[in-house]
């Protein structure tokens, strides 16, 4: 298993997260919420006519910058390109 960590700024405040998907699967997403405590996604909606996945969390991201590390598969030969 794989990961990458994406950092983007978050202007409103927002329980979801859509990142392109092509050739990857993943299994789990999390962020550090203020006060250190980890928060793992709450479910994985993939929609592969348009290549895109959006991860859904238990608690919003809140406003400002943040990472999310994501975990994930090759479903194929390639190198992924993730994008917010």
């Amino acid at each position: 298993m794989e990961f990458f960590i994406v950092s983007f700024q978050v202007n409103n405040p927002t329980a979801k997260v859509v990142l392109n998907s092509a050739e990857i699967s993943i299994s789990s997403a999390s962020f550090t919420a203020d006060g250190g405590e980890e928060v793992a996604s709450s479910n994985i909606n993939y929609e592969p006519e348009h290549e895109k996945v959006t991860i859904e969390f238990p608690k919003e991201l809140a406003t400002g910058m943040l990472c999310v590390i994501v975990k994930f598969v090759l479903l194929h030969d390639c190198v992924p390109v993730p994008y917010v």
